[in-house]
């Protein structure tokens, strides 16, 4: 994906799924770990899920990732995993595709990422 399609904020959630996906131990980016990083990054998206009562104590009682924290928290990050999960790529495929057809930009923004992760869920 063109990086010049990603808003700043959509872009800060990829890269800390990365991170959350390396110090979780994961081989590949999965979609869970881009929730995480909607949940703990300032964005849209993480209001949006806070409206509907999806907070960091919520995820984590229901994931199967041990205690996670904000990338940016961390003062010591792990490497961030490069490869990407199949189903990482179709939501953040399906994410330029909601934003295309949204039609007010071009950029894919959080909330489209966050409705990606919907469609796939």
């Amino acid at each position: 994906m063109q990086e010049d399609l990603l808003t700043e904020a959509a872009r800060r959630a990829i890269e800390a799924a990365a991170i959350i996906a390396g110090q979780s131990g994961a081989v590949e980016t999965e979609p869970l770990h881009l929730l995480w990083a909607l949940v703990l990054e300032e964005s849209q998206a993480a209001e949006a899920l806070q409206e509907v009562g999806v907070n960091r104590d919520r995820l984590q009682a229901a994931s199967p990732l041990d205690a996670v924290e904000s990338p940016a928290s961390r003062s010591a990050a792990g490497a961030a995993v490069s490869q990407e999960s199949e189903t990482f790529r179709s939501v953040v495929g399906n994410a330029v595709q909601l934003a295309s057809r949204r039609g007010r930009s071009p950029h894919v923004g959080t909330v489209d990422l966050l409705a990606a992760l919907v469609s796939v869920a």
